[in-house]
């Protein structure tokens, strides 16, 4: 008898431990299962917040009021103008400082100068830069007048040659007229002035 009651024991001790070594392994999958769980619903958050901001960029880029955009295109377009202006100024001086003439136009007079010999110096470079200038002047002039003599000339070429031009046009369209009366289907009825044309026409090569 008592070595049944041991026998009994030690089962019990076996289902105890079997008990609870099954219930770790449990608890333990349970707990993964749980953590596998929040993982997912984490990613599945970000992702979505992810979505949330980036639909509401694009929101707020597409719902831009008009006012807004007309007041960004104006400020780029001043920013232009301005910049533009600068170039312009900038240009504009150099070439004033680029043309700047070296002496004056007007005619020096005696009183200003302390010698006669600087007056008659400054009067003698004042006389060869307006003859230099004159000279400038009418080398200009006349180059001007040839180019305008030229393009002249060229128009009234063109004008001519637009003219003869014009009257093939003409006559080639009174040709294509009389050629659709003949090629028509039935063909049409020609006057005598088109029948002589045709004749014409046809026996052009063979006077060639």
């Amino acid at each position: 008898e008592e070595e049944e009651e041991d026998d009994d024991d030690d089962v019990e001790e076996d289902v105890d431990s079997y008990s609870s070594a099954s219930w770790s392994a449990s608890e333990t999958r349970s707990r993964g299962r749980q953590q596998r769980r929040k993982g997912r619903r984490t990613a599945a958050t970000s992702a979505r917040t992810v979505r949330a901001k980036s639909a509401a960029s694009a929101s707020a880029a597409n719902s831009a009021s008009p006012i807004s955009k007309a007041k960004a295109r104006g400020a780029s377009a001043t920013t232009s103008a301005a910049s533009t202006t600068t170039t312009s100024a900038a240009a504009a001086a150099a070439t004033t400082t680029r043309g700047k003439r070296t002496h004056t136009r007007r005619e020096p007079q005696r009183e200003e100068f302390s010698s006669q010999e600087a007056y008659v110096r400054e009067l003698e470079q004042w006389r060869m830069n307006r003859q230099m200038n004159n000279e400038s002047v009418k080398r200009s002039r006349d180059r001007l007048n040839e180019e305008f003599a030229t393009m002249r000339d060229r128009a009234r070429r063109l004008r001519l040659e637009c003219d003869v031009m014009q009257a093939d046009v003409t006559a080639l369209s009174g040709d294509h007229a009389i050629l659709a009366k003949v090629l028509a289907h039935p063909p049409l009825p020609l006057s005598e002035s088109e029948a002589a044309k045709l004749r014409a026409l046809i026996l052009a090569p063979c006077l060639a």
